[in-house]
């Protein structure tokens, strides 16, 4: 996945309405799924791809986006295995909705499902991006101890590896959010421009996109949340215009000063 993608994703999760769709602003249920009950609905291709559709559709009704999320997502899974790209699009538009109607717990195992079957691939670089998924969706299910033994060890994992899998961007923003979210701004700065010589490619929309992202994680954190905060640290960081300044400064990081991944840090943060 791009980091434009995964912005995407992440962004829908704290303000689904965020990224215009016209599939999610439709309301009427598509033909493959019109007179069908999710619970008896027979697994067919066609009835999974239009079911995933209906669960996008956010103008539509809360409980029917629920339902044909579940079924969508376990009936791919039954079907074809936890990482068919259909399974991972029904996993994700089911997750999307879970979060969305603050079923939180069931996004963080919809998510952990994903990240066994990644690991049990074999593919460290999806197994990497995976786990900066999971990391976020248990920091958004408030879970912020568990979220921040996830980054650490995503953090140890990819500046021990050879040019950091090539997921420099996800990793770094991953750390970034679960530290501002817990009122951490210092530690989520130092994060980014610590390594920002791998920030340098990201272009001006990706940029804008992430300082959204981090403001809007920032703003929408739950209140429960027992991280130890920064005087401050939610005031600054729900100001995406903050964020942008610190991605902006990484662009203009020379390549090579601050590098960290397979080299300095090698085996640990």
């Amino acid at each position: 996945m791009s980091t434009l993608g995964w912005l995407r994703s992440v962004m829908r999760l704290v303000e689904p309405r965020a990224v215009a769709s016209s599939v999610r602003a439709a309301t009427g249920p598509p033909a493959g799924v019109a007179g069908l009950d999710p619970i008896t609905a027979p697994a067919d291709p066609e009835v999974i791809a239009a079911a995933i559709i209906r669960a996008r559709q956010s103008g539509a009704d809360a409980e029917s986006r629920l339902l044909w999320g579940r079924f969508a997502y376990r009936a791919a899974v039954r079907r074809w295995g936890l990482l068919h790209p259909v399974s991972v699009r029904a996993g994700s538009v089911y997750q999307r909705v879970l979060t969305e109607q603050a079923l939180t717990f069931d996004a963080v195992r919809v998510c952990e499902q994903r990240l066994a079957a990644d690991e049990e691939s074999g593919d460290p670089r999806t197994a990497l991006a995976s786990r900066c998924r999971f990391a976020v969706a248990l920091h958004r299910d408030g879970q912020c101890d568990l979220a921040d033994e996830q980054i650490v060890g995503v953090l140890r994992r990819w500046h021990a590896s050879p040019q950091g899998y090539g997921q420099a961007e996800m990793v770094l923003l991953a750390a970034a959010g679960v530290y501002a979210g817990c009122g951490r701004t210092g530690q989520a700065v130092q994060a980014l421009t610590r390594d920002g010589a791998y920030l340098a490619q990201m272009d001006a929309r990706c940029r804008r996109l992430a300082a959204r992202w981090l403001a809007s994680v920032v703003r929408t954190h739950p209140r429960w949340c027992t991280q130890p905060h920064n005087p401050g640290g939610q005031d600054r960081g729900g100001d995406s215009g903050n964020w942008l300044a610190v991605l902006d400064r990484c662009t203009a990081t020379p390549r090579g000063a601050g590098q960290t991944a397979g080299v300095a840090r090698r085996g640990g943060v």
